[in-house]
C-alpha cells in the first residue's frame, strides 16, 4: 500500500548556505507533520515567548549533522538571530522545494497555493 518514499525520510540532505559571509555545509531533514505543525503553531503564535522560540525549534528538529543527530533546541536557541534566520529561510526555502518536486505544494503549512497559512 505505502512505499518508503510515502514516509519521512532520516537521511539528511546537504546543501551549502552562506552564514555570516561564509560558505557551509548544512544538512536538512525532513520533519514529521507534528513536528511542521508544532513549528508553524509557534511561529504563528501570538505569545512572543513562544514565537521567539519557533526558529530554534526548526533549527534543532530541521538541521543535523551529517550522521542525522540533531542539536537539543537549547544550543540551537543560542545561536545568533542573523543566522537562525538564514537556517530558518534555507531550510523553508528546501522544503519548498520538496513539495514543488513532489507535485504537492498546496496544502497545511504551504507558502503559497490553497493551503496556505
Amino acid at each position: 500500500m505505502f512505499e518508503a518514499d510515502d514516509f519521512v525520510s532520516d537521511v539528511p540532505v546537504e546543501r551549502e548556505v552562506t552564514l555570516r559571509g561564509k560558505p557551509r555545509k548544512v544538512h536538512f531533514r525532513e520533519l514529521s507533520r507534528a513536528d511542521w505543525f508544532r513549528f508553524l503553531k509557534a511561529y504563528n503564535s501570538e505569545d512572543l515567548d513562544v514565537k521567539a522560540g519557533a526558529a530554534a525549534f526548526l533549527i534543532s528538529k530541521g538541521i543535523c549533522d551529517p550522521d542525522g543527530s540533531t542539536m537539543p533546541i537549547e544550543k540551537a536557541a543560542t545561536i545568533k538571530s542573523e543566522v537562525q534566520d538564514v537556517l530558518v529561510s534555507q531550510w523553508l526555502e528546501w522544503r519548498k522545494e520538496q513539495r514543488e518536486a513532489w507535485g504537492n505544494d498546496s496544502g497545511p503549512g504551504a507558502t503559497s497555493g490553497s493551503g496556505t497559512t
